[in-house]
């Protein structure tokens, strides 16, 4: 038998009607998934609650590098451009 081409599978998927080409999307999606060790993404929120003071001044600080880079920047010239 010889082995199917990505060119073939694309043909057939767009002769399936919409709800078979979400299923194949689904089982395309979990089959990586798998297949990569099934390393699912992890939701980031949170993880960095209490990591940090709760005084820190975000808005000053970043208005100091802020200020500076252009400072540095007006002195030594436009680095491009």
């Amino acid at each position: 038998m010889d082995q199917v081409t990505l060119e073939q599978v694309k043909a057939f998927a767009r002769q399936l009607r919409v709800d078979d080409r979400i299923s194949l999307l689904r089982w395309l999606a979990e089959h990586v998934r798998v297949r990569a060790g099934g390393r699912v993404p992890k939701s980031l929120r949170g993880v960095f609650k209490g990591e940090f003071p709760e005084n820190v001044e975000l808005d000053r600080f970043l208005h100091e590098v802020r200020t500076e880079w252009e400072k540095e920047r007006t002195e030594g010239g436009e680095l491009f451009g």
